[in-house]
């Protein structure tokens, strides 16, 4: 997790739960289903992203723009959560925050997660893993968190072999390529 991810999560999570608290009345899900598809809506769309975060055009430009166009949004997916939404991205164009609403819909994610006793874990190995060693890893992970896991698989060569396992703010290094470099840490200490 780079660091201005992690500068990023504390307050974050505390627009997220403010946001779940000013819509209190609706689904958690409603509302992270209507924040990620403004989110991909806007990074869909280089132009819209830059100037949503840029720091030289006004606020009030930014709040114009982000009305119109999520006014038509909101028309298309007919969801009731247009003024409460609409007044959370306006302060976040208030506040300087706009740039951490990725993080904001994760730190969502993560509490409709929370809700169903589910973790999101990242598991990346060298090559595609077969259905069954999928099962064995997730069945093991499960024991050991007591939690349902939501996997997202991915492939990375660099890693030589083995598999490195994220959850949250947790990382499992498995890979051969960290087997190799502690061993190459362990040799210099005992060289000097």
């Amino acid at each position: 997790m780079t660091e201005s991810i992690l500068k990023n999560l504390k307050p974050a999570k505390r627009y997220a739960l403010a946001l779940m608290e000013t819509a209190e009345s609706f689904d958690v899900q409603e509302i992270y289903d209507v924040m990620q598809f403004i989110l991909n809506t806007i990074n869909q769309n280089e132009e819209l992203y830059t100037f949503l975060n840029s720091p030289v055009i006004k606020k009030e430009d930014k709040t114009a723009v982000l009305s119109e166009i999520f006014s038509k949004i909101c028309m298309q997916t007919k969801t009731p959560l247009q003024n409460c939404v609409l007044n959370f991205l306006n302060l976040l164009i208030e506040n300087n925050r706009f740039i951490i609403l990725p993080e904001i819909v994760k730190c969502l994610q993560d509490d409709i997660n929370e809700s169903k006793n589910a973790l999101r874990a990242s598991i990346t190995s060298v090559i595609e893993l077969s259905e069954n060693e999928k099962f064995a890893l997730l069945d093991k992970l499960k024991q050991k968190t007591g939690k349902e896991i939501l996997p997202e698989f991915s492939i990375d060569k660099n890693i030589l072999g083995g598999i490195v396992i994220k959850i949250n703010d947790t990382v499992i290094d498995l890979s051969v390529k960290k087997r190799i470099e502690n061993l190459k840490t362990l040799k210099d200490r005992y060289e000097r």
